[in-house]
């Protein structure tokens, strides 16, 4: 498993435990490996950008309390791609919020910016 798929592992089970029962998130199948011949695979790519995948969508989508967020996982080391940024500029400018995270408590501090009142913490 890549360390990036490990750390929204983690995140994933924070927002199971910390949302409000009304959020809902989910998260987008950016990095899938696809399986198959590369015939095969490339079929399977494009159906999914002909049916909505975009290049340098976030992670993981929140909608909490009339709030739509996106969160960008990276690893320490992680940076963004041009495309990430393109999007991140985006969706702020059509009122939505954005972060990068790299840990569970980066999204527990983010989500307290955005208003969101948490039934869980992992920051002591």
């Amino acid at each position: 498993m890549r360390e990036e798929d490990a750390i929204q592992r983690n995140i994933c089970r924070f927002l199971d435990a910390a949302l409000p029962a009304d959020s809902w998130y989910c998260s987008v199948p950016n990095g899938s490996v696809l399986a198959g011949n590369p015939k095969q695979r490339g079929m399977q790519m494009n159906k999914l950008k002909s049916t909505g995948l975009k290049n340098g969508a976030p992670d993981l989508f929140i909608v909490a309390r009339g709030r739509f967020i996106a969160l960008e996982v990276k690893t320490s080391t992680g940076r963004l791609s041009e495309t990430q940024k393109d999007t991140s500029d985006k969706i702020i400018a059509a009122g939505g919020s954005w972060a990068v995270v790299r840990s569970t408590g980066d999204v527990e501090r983010f989500l307290k910016e955005c208003g969101v009142v948490l039934h869980a913490t992992v920051l002591m």
